[in-house]
Order: C-alpha cells, then structure tokens, then sequence
C-alpha cells in the first residue's frame, strides 16, 4: 500500500507542479481511507468551491477518485467523498515511465543513424556524408564526425534503470492486487454473516408441542 511519503516520491519523480493547498489536499487524502469535500474544506479553512479547485486538480492528474451520495437533510443535494486511487496513481505512473522509454529509445535509434554533422547542427547518415564528399550541402564546409558513443551508452543505461523502475511499480501494483482481493473476501464474508443473522432473526420460531398428561386410575 503506497502510504504518504511514496506518493509524493511520484509527485517529484514525475514533475507535476502542485501549489500548496494542492499539496495539502493530497497529503489529507494520502492519510485518510477517504474524505467529504465539506471535511477537506474546513480542515483548509476554505469554502467547498476552493476546496474543490485542488481536488479537480487532482483528478484531473488520475491520482484521486469521488463517490457521491444524497444528503440525508437536504434531498437534493449531493455530498461528495473523495479518496486516493492506488491503483489508477500506479497505472499513470507506469505510462509516465512507458513514454520515457520511448523517448530514449527513439533518440537512441536517431543518434545510432545519424554519423557526420555540419557546424550548424544538421546531422547525415553515412551514406548521405559520402554522397556529399563529406561536405555540407548548405554551408559548403567540411562535415564532423559525429562521436556519440557516450550519449548512446547514457541513453542506454536511462531505458535500463526505467525498465527497473517499471518492474517495481508491477510488484506494488500486484501487492495492491492482493490487499484488494483480501479485502472484497472479507467484505463478502461480512455481508454473508449479516445475511444469515438476518434471515435466522426473520425465520419464524417453531412452536413447541404440547402433550396432555394423563393421570392413571389407581
């Protein structure tokens, strides 16, 4: 279960700017099991639309998650609880890191092709540089070889360490899994238990038999 300090780690790690009521949304919701818009407003001491502006944020993210139910007092109107997804923050996480890879391994793939470049920047293929006399068809100057090997090998190293990181969000992911399943069996197990004391408690109760006594003649 990913706890506070974890979820802030991602926050960082993935560069989401948050202000600071934001970040105080987070952590209240970070800490709770799950939390009524009108309770995360007066612990911020602002009104339910300011409240709600950190909240959307938020959700807009894929970090958190609401449910609402009717108010009891007033029927028409909705209360609205809003806890933190686990699930949905990991799976997020997880695309960040994807696309990352991507990126590497695309600029990796570029940088491996790519073996003479001009002055200005403008990079060509072997086969292009040999054309060209190894001459800029721009400028008319004489092309550099390109010696890369060292960003490639960084690059390299870059996609290793974000495979690992992937692997690691793919146990906890499989931890929160199996909390999950553990809890819907408990759940289950309860509302199974209600069930039968409610239907034992409706069941009506057997009468009892009465037998006449019969006294014998001496």
């Amino acid at each position: 279960m990913l706890n506070a300090k974890e979820i802030f780690d991602i926050v960082e790690d993935m560069k989401i700017e948050l202000d600071e009521q934001t970040v105080e949304v987070l952590g209240m919701l970070a800490n709770s099991e799950i939390l009524s818009e009108n309770e995360i407003a007066e612990k911020l001491d602002v009104k339910i639309n300011g409240a709600r502006k950190s909240l959307y944020k938020l959700h807009n993210i894929g970090f958190v998650e609401y449910t609402k139910e009717r108010d009891e007092e007033k029927k028409w109107w909705y209360i609205y609880f809003w806890h933190v997804n686990r699930k949905r923050l990991l799976n997020v996480y997880r695309k960040f890191k994807e696309i990352l890879i991507k990126k590497n391994k695309d600029q990796i793939q570029i940088e491996s092709e790519y073996a003479f470049e001009s002055k200005n920047g403008e990079k060509f293929k072997y086969e292009e540089a040999l054309n060209n006399g190894f001459i800029s068809p721009t400028d008319g100057k004489p092309l550099y070889e390109i010696n890369n090997f060292e960003l490639i090998e960084s690059l390299e190293n870059e996609v290793h360490e974000l495979n690992r990181d992937i692997e690691r969000i793919d146990g906890l992911r499989k931890q929160l899994a199996e909390i999950e399943a553990e809890k819907k069996i408990a759940e289950a197990l309860i509302e199974s238990e209600k069930k039968a004391a409610e239907e034992e408690a409706a069941a009506p109760t057997p009468k009892k038999k009465v037998v006449a006594k019969v006294k014998s003649k001496k």
